[in-house]
């Protein structure tokens, strides 16, 4: 038997999944954050995504919906957030997002115990959203082009248990074409991978 030799790609071998599973789609991912307000205008006004709604259980704990219109995947369709919220669930790719206010310290995804990693955005023009993302003042951790370093959070957030490990992957990194997406993060320092279409 032969030493497998890396970076190496194992294509997925499934075959029909079970049909009692037929229907089943991942609808929407939680994540929590420290401040609705400020993680509604990133989500928003930065990458689009449109407020279906917010549900305040009490005066400090709440949630809030927000997803892109499905129309627009090709550039052609718009869809406003009633109509999105009509079809919610029917939908995939919707953001939940909690917040209980006056939590200290506020919830990030650089916990230790956290299994998030990244949430990964298509964008038609990556260079035209990384000048957007400047534009808008949003935190980037690298940008388009650039290598990710072991300083950066990158490798934490991706899995690496150090900085070691980081560079020894990276090769594999490379030749899957890491250089070329954007990575930013949001107003409560969760990563998001933006790539090319």
């Amino acid at each position: 038997m032969s030493t497998p030799s890396f970076p190496e790609i194992i294509p997925g071998t499934d075959g029909p999944a079970d049909s009692e599973t037929l229907g089943y789609t991942l609808n929407h991912h939680a994540i929590l954050v420290s401040n609705l307000t400020n993680t509604r205008k990133f989500y928003g006004d930065v990458l689009g995504m449109r407020h279906v709604f917010t549900f305040r259980l009490n005066p400090q704990w709440s949630f809030m919906f927000l997803g892109h219109a499905q129309g627009g995947k090709n550039g052609t369709g718009f869809q406003d957030a009633a109509t999105i919220e009509m079809e919610m669930r029917n939908r995939e790719g919707l953001l939940e997002f909690l917040s209980y206010e006056g939590a200290t310290p506020p919830p990030t995804q650089t916990r230790p115990h956290s299994s998030f990693s990244h949430l990964g955005l298509v964008v038609p023009n990556i260079l035209a959203a990384q000048a957007r993302m400047e534009a808008k003042g949003v935190t980037i951790v690298k940008r388009v082009g650039d290598a990710a370093h072991a300083e950066s959070v990158i490798p934490a957030a991706f899995g690496f248990p150090d900085k070691d490990a980081f560079q020894e992957a990276s090769p594999g990194l490379q030749m899957l074409g890491f250089d070329g997406v954007l990575i930013i993060a949001d107003p409560d320092g969760n990563l998001l991978e933006v790539m090319q279409q």
